[in-house]
This record gives C-alpha cells, sequence and structure tokens, in this order.
C-alpha cells in the first residue's frame, strides 16, 4: 500500500496585541500631549524590526525614533507618539491611523481622532430678534425675550452652554473656549434657527 502525505511548513512569524487599540483624544495648540502604546507579540516567532509610520503632519512624531528592535514571543515594547500643535494648527478633527509594520509577522494599524484644541477664549453675543417681522423695519426687528439658545461643541457634540435671551433679546457668553459651534435658537410660534 502506497500512502502519500503532504506535509506543510510555515515560518514562526509574530503577532500583535496592542494597548490601547485606538484612540480619541484632544491636543492643545502650543502645548505637547504624549500618546503611550504597548504592543505585545502574542504569535510563535521573532517579529523583527518593527516601523511605526505616521501621517506626514509636522506636529506628530514618534518619540526616540520609528523602528523598534524585534520582539520575542510574549515579549512586549512600548512606544510613545508625541502631538504637539503650534498655533497656526487649524481648530479641527483629525482622523486616520498609525500603522505598525515588521519584517516577520502582519503589520496593524492604530486609529485615532484628534481634536485640537485652544486655550484661546472669547465672547459670544446672540441677539435674537423676531424673524417674522425683521424685514419690516429695515432689518431692525423686535427683539425675542425668552429665546432658548443651546451651544453645541461641533465635534464633541457636548452642551457649551444654553439659556434664554434676556429683555433686550440677548444671551451672552463672556468666556467661551475658541473653536466650532452648533447654535440652537428656539422660540414659542417661531421657527428653529
Amino acid at each position: 500500500m502506497n500512502l502519500t502525505c503532504y506535509y506543510y511548513s510555515y515560518k514562526l512569524r509574530g503577532d500583535w496585541d496592542v494597548y490601547p487599540p485606538s484612540v480619541t483624544t484632544t491636543m492643545k495648540r502650543n502645548a505637547q500631549k504624549v500618546l503611550s502604546f504597548q504592543v505585545t507579540n502574542s504569535g510563535n516567532g521573532e517579529t523583527g524590526p518593527i516601523s511605526i509610520d505616521l501621517p506626514d503632519v509636522e506636529w506628530m512624531s514618534v518619540m526616540g525614533g520609528d523602528t523598534l528592535a524585534s520582539i520575542a514571543p510574549g515579549d512586549s515594547v512600548a512606544f510613545n507618539i508625541s502631538l504637539f500643535p503650534d498655533e497656526n494648527v487649524p481648530l479641527n478633527e483629525y482622523s486616520g491611523n498609525f500603522a505598525v509594520n515588521c519584517a516577520n509577522g502582519n503589520g496593524f494599524s492604530i486609529p485615532y481622532t484628534i481634536q485640537a484644541t485652544s486655550d484661546s477664549t472669547g465672547v459670544l453675543v446672540v441677539d435674537v430678534t423676531d424673524d417674522y417681522t425683521y424685514n419690516t423695519n429695515n432689518g431692525h426687528g423686535p427683539h425675542l425675550a425668552g429665546a432658548s439658545v443651546s451651544v453645541v461643541g461641533y465635534y464633541s457634540l457636548k452642551t457649551v452652554a444654553q439659556g434664554l435671551t434676556d429683555s433686550d433679546g440677548i444671551f451672552r457668553i463672556d468666556t467661551i473656549p475658541e473653536g466650532y459651534y452648533y447654535l440652537t435658537v428656539r422660540a414659542q410660534s417661531h421657527s428653529e434657527y
């Protein structure tokens, strides 16, 4: 009796566990923020040299260099990413992936969402006028007292301020952080703005 057997041999390879697996955070202009990660080789072989690839932006870098030494099975290594936006970085939300690749294993990505913030503040004044009579007096319609005003962070969707307009139709926030906001104005018997 002849028996044919096939034997497959696979090279021992590195595999990954990473903590944290994703990042959602803020960063302030003109201030450094450090993001720390730990990578564990959960595979059955060495990883070989590890490279960390970041988006091409001036305010983001890998601390200590973007290449790490090989990790043996069961071992871990930590790395840090520095965020240091200057005053010219727009106050936007930035999303993407940090890529981690190795010579002997599969690469992986770490998704991130980072919102740029500022220590600068300003004043917000909302002047609510009656939308039904606004155009009847060259754009100087009567002011609407008791209108509900809500200011919500554009990216966070958190309420920053809310209240009612005063007897002159004015709602004022004396100190509001620089940034983007949703503004909602509601009044009984009027269209929402």
